[in-house]
């Protein structure tokens, strides 16, 4: 009777592992994967009175440059919008990646170190920005030798939450694919002064802008 029993378990698991198998192979069929282009055409182009710098030789007319091959090739991600807002306070520079892991990010403090900036005022906040609710940060001031210091920020928006650490984030992504069944796509947003004579005050306007304008130009998806 004891052989039975632990034949039928078997024959059990077998069942529910090749189901979970059929469920979760249809599910990944279905999963459409985002590109490069996709990004492109849901960042926004204009926050307030900002709007995008774009030339003859950038990637798209929404984005201003392209990041270096080795950051594609290290981050594998769905795509890369580097922008530059020209306003009548300033001009900002914004980074928009998107990636359907974790990995497709990083720590934004390892990239200023490894571009020689030092970091200081570093700390956490927390914007209220309409239709996102309170949407925490890192902020932080670069300086740089030769280099005014300039105020910077950024956060990660998973498929489930937006985070500021790292590990929170992969456990966002890898609870995301087990309830869905297939990889969802999550960004990563990053913002600098580019004008040092630019206010406190104006960046974060300019950050809060640039999600309200996100959410409307990608019908919520950023």
């Amino acid at each position: 009777m004891g052989r039975v029993r632990k034949i039928y378990w078997a024959i059990v698991v077998m069942v529910l592992v090749f189901t979970g198998y059929r469920f979760f192979g249809l599910q990944i069929q279905k999963y459409q994967a985002k590109d490069e282009p996709w990004l492109f055409s849901i960042v926004p182009t204009q926050v307030g009175d900002f709007r995008v710098l774009s030339g003859s030789d950038s990637p798209g007319p929404s984005v201003s440059y392209r990041m270096d091959d080795k950051t594609y090739a290290t981050l594998k991600p769905v795509g890369i919008a580097g922008q530059q807002f020209r306003g009548p306070k300033g001009t900002m520079d914004a980074v928009v990646i998107a990636g359907d892991r974790m990995e497709s990010f990083h720590d934004q403090r390892w990239c200023f170190k490894g571009q020689g900036w030092e970091i200081t005022d570093e700390h956490k906040t927390t914007l209220d920005i309409p239709g996102y609710g309170k949407v925490p940060m890192w902020v932080m001031k670069l300086h740089k030798e030769n280099e005014t210091p300039r105020l910077a920020a950024f956060t990660f928006k998973t498929p489930r939450n937006f985070r500021t650490e790292y590990q929170m984030g992969q456990i966002d992504y890898l609870l995301s694919e087990l309830q869905q069944g297939h990889p969802n796509v999550g960004f990563s947003f990053r913002f600098i002064e580019m004008d040092t004579e630019m206010s406190d005050e104006a960046f974060f306007d300019f950050v809060k802008g640039y999600f309200a304008a996100a959410k409307e130009k990608s019908n919520g998806v950023l």
